[in-house]
């Protein structure tokens, strides 16, 4: 089983071994993930509420065609443009915490897109979140849960462009099984930053909070396939982790420890000394 703090603190080295480029491949990263607004039946104009119930009907009518067509927009973005960024950037993190060299290229953030990838990545990470959605309408927990079980699908995309969608959420559900909660867990830590950045306008996220948290969800994806060699870390860390040889004593140098005498050995000797001591006294007298 892994360990929650010294996940964090790989992930915390690799995203300090190239803060630059893991500040902005992160926020390319939230901006694709996507987000939502609470629909509301007033507007604030100048400081005075309008209420839509008294806006004409064909301006209403308006603004809802225009609503529809935005999102379907937005759906076609995601689908087609926004997951296979997504895909490179999850390289990315992988491949970053290894070298702290890398940076957003073809083998990374496009790594969606070339000849021969591409319709296969917008096929898997399609049907992944259709997925995830249609079990978040059987009382949402079902959709939570499926998306901590498909949690690593971009990841294994983007190891293997060629994977089945199907594949790749197998080979995900087995990476986490047995992790789910603890996968959780991780991401209830980081609640203490996202509030800390929260109150900084939302920047303290940017440049601290999500590289932050995307490098240690791909050091927990290394760690579940058993990938953490070369891994970069902070010497104490590695003191941490590595076990003292030199204080382990070799074979040859431990002492050898006599076995327990037995009560027949015992008997055995005390008769062979009698033995002896009878054998002097018949010299001695003779």
């Amino acid at each position: 089983m892994w360990n929650r703090v010294i996940l964090k603190e790989r992930g915390r080295n690799a995203f300090r071994a190239n803060r630059v480029t893991c500040i902005f491949a992160s926020f390319i990263l939230s901006v694709v993930a996507g987000g939502g607004s609470i629909p509301t039946t007033t507007v604030n104009i100048n400081n005075e509420q309008i209420d839509i119930n008294n806006i004409p009907p064909e301006v209403i009518k308006g603004a809802i065609a225009a609503l529809g067509l935005a999102s379907v927009v937005a759906f076609l973005l995601s689908v087609f443009v926004f997951n296979p960024v997504q895909v490179g950037l999850k390289r990315f993190f992988v491949l970053n915490a290894t070298d702290s060299q890398t940076g957003l290229d073809r083998n990374t953030i496009g790594r969606g897109f070339v000849e021969g990838n591409y319709t296969n990545v917008v096929a898997a990470m399609f049907t992944r979140d259709l997925f995830v959605f249609l079990w978040t309408l059987c009382f949402i927990v079902p959709g939570i849960i499926k998306a901590y079980s498909w949690r690593m699908v971009p990841y294994i995309i983007a190891e293997d462009p060629q994977i089945t969608g199907t594949e790749a959420r197998m080979r995900s559900a087995q990476l986490m099984y047995g992790s789910k909660m603890d996968a959780f867990v991780l991401d209830l830590s980081f609640i203490g930053w996202v509030m800390l950045g929260v109150l900084t306008l939302g920047i303290g996220n940017i440049i601290w909070t999500n590289p932050y948290h995307d490098a240690t969800d791909a050091e927990l994806y290394r760690t579940l396939k058993g990938e953490t060699s070369g891994t970069v870390a902070e010497p104490e860390l590695q003191e941490a982790l590595l076990v003292d040889v030199e204080a382990v004593p070799r074979a040859e140098d431990r002492p050898v420890k006599a076995a327990p005498e037995t009560p027949e050995a015992a008997d055995v000797n005390t008769d062979k000394d009698t033995a002896d001591n009878d054998n002097d006294r018949t010299d001695f007298v003779r």
